[in-house]
């Protein structure tokens, strides 16, 4: 393979990586897929991939600013917020499986099927103070949500421009109960609300699109824009997640060689859940996101790349846990006809 195939591979690479707005996972909320404009270098039928997500949420945060857990307490129980919880930790891992079948010539259908291993923490305020006793931690398991998108290429201009529409859902494919979900913590009832565990029940809605425009300097990958809204449907014990909408913008730079050096800014917005217990739910957040990242084509069919989301700003509308970084890994396979 010559290296101006080679680089032309990893420019493409870089393309749909940019392309991504990735989804931040959350303590309460299933880490489910990121929605990709393509699965690695355009496939003439299919292409596959799998990728790693890790996301550790332990720093407290209320606002546009850091918390101390000790005044959180406090102030929740002099407030009447007594026996109320307080998320302090969540720990995220993901295997996400990943396949694009090219449906016509300006259709594709992406497939995302995730596997989520969790912990977390929260405890229920029943005094003034810290107290470990207070505390119930989960550790669990099982299959996540599933993703089905459609990609529509709606306009491709002369210079290499182009326009995709995006519309699809999520589905309620994932594990939604545990056997201890439902605890009692001296008295009161401590629950793992149906938003944290792997599957949350409901179907979910997305639409988006995507923007491409070539760049005029050498190795230059392509600028991209993409937006991606949500909107969801109540799920277990008639929980419903916020809504949310991400927005993207990325460039990259591919050097003599494989490689592809890649960077997004990324916006995620998420709205307030919706309880049908009438308690429990949790608020919207807003963050803001520089990801760097690398592609490498290490064969003509497989590439692979690594992401890593930091945490340039945020804001809460009530106390949470946040993570400061994230990592992604994955392999993108594209089989020769």
């Amino acid at each position: 393979m010559s290296r101006a195939r080679i680089r032309g591979a990893a420019s493409c690479a870089g393309a749909w990586l940019l392309a991504v707005a990735l989804v931040t996972p959350a303590a309460r909320a299933q880490s489910g897929p990121s929605v990709r404009e393509a699965l690695g270098p355009l496939a003439d039928r299919v292409a596959f991939g799998v990728r790693y997500e890790e996301a550790t949420r332990d720093e407290l945060w209320r606002g546009g600013s850091g918390a101390d857990r000790d005044a959180l307490i406090a102030e929740a129980f002099a407030s009447g917020g007594r026996h109320g919880e307080l998320d302090l930790y969540s720990r995220t891992r993901a295997w996400t499986f990943e396949g694009r079948v090219r449906l016509h010539d300006r259709l594709d259908a992406t497939l995302a099927l995730p596997w989520i291993e969790r912990e977390h923490r929260h405890m229920l305020v029943h005094a003034p103070f810290f107290d470990p006793r207070f505390v119930d931690s989960w550790t669990y398991d099982g299959l996540g949500d599933a993703t089905l998108l459609g990609h529509f290429r709606a306009l491709a201009a002369a210079a290499g421009a182009s326009l995709t529409l995006k519309a699809g859902a999520k589905l309620p494919t994932g594990r939604r109960h545990l056997p201890d979900e439902e605890r009692t913590n001296f008295g009161l009832p401590s629950e793992l609300h149906p938003s944290a565990r792997p599957g949350s029940g409901s179907t979910d809605w997305l639409a988006g699109a995507r923007w491409s425009q070539p760049l005029p300097w050498r190795g230059a990958a392509p600028l991209t824009a993409n937006l991606l809204a949500r909107w969801n449907g109540r799920g277990t014990d008639d929980y419903q997640v916020g809504g949310g909408l991400e927005a993207a913008l990325g460039a990259g730079w591919s050097p003599p060689g494989p490689v592809t050096l890649l960077g997004q800014l990324q916006y995620a917005a998420r709205g307030d859940d919706r309880s049908g217990h009438g308690g429990g739910a949790h608020a919207g957040e807003r963050a803001l996101h520089a990801t760097p990242g690398v592609s490498v084509q290490v064969a003509p069919a497989l590439a692979v790349w690594a992401l890593v989301p930091l945490r340039v700003w945020g804001e809460t509308d009530e106390p949470a846990v946040i993570a400061r970084r994230q990592l992604l890994l994955g392999t993108t396979l594209t089989p020769p006809r």
